[in-house]
């Protein structure tokens, strides 16, 4: 699986530049979590087109990102779904 966006550069910055040698190597599950603040979600939700995974939330150079992982074999990265969100503005009125 081959994930070029700047989520992938994000998460090498949080795995570390050795981490993923090559850019087509999967993502497992156990090095993500090892490496990477997240939490479980309950259920993946509906913009995650995965089958039998299991999804984490995971902010990222402040976007949030959910992780659809496999639940059979090494528990492969199976999508992203990324989503910046609008900055907290504060009024003073």
């Amino acid at each position: 699986m081959s994930i070029k966006t700047p989520f992938m550069a994000a998460l090498l910055c949080v795995l570390g530049s050795g981490a993923l040698a090559d850019d087509n190597q999967p993502i497992a599950y156990a090095e993500f979590a090892a490496n990477t603040p997240h939490l479980p979600l309950a259920e993946c939700p509906a913009v995650v087109k995965a089958a039998d995974a299991t999804c984490h939330v995971a902010m990222i150079d402040r976007i949030l990102h959910v992780l659809a992982f496999s639940n059979s074999g090494d528990n492969q990265l199976l999508s992203v779904h990324s989503e910046r969100g609008e900055e907290p503005r504060l009024s003073l009125n």
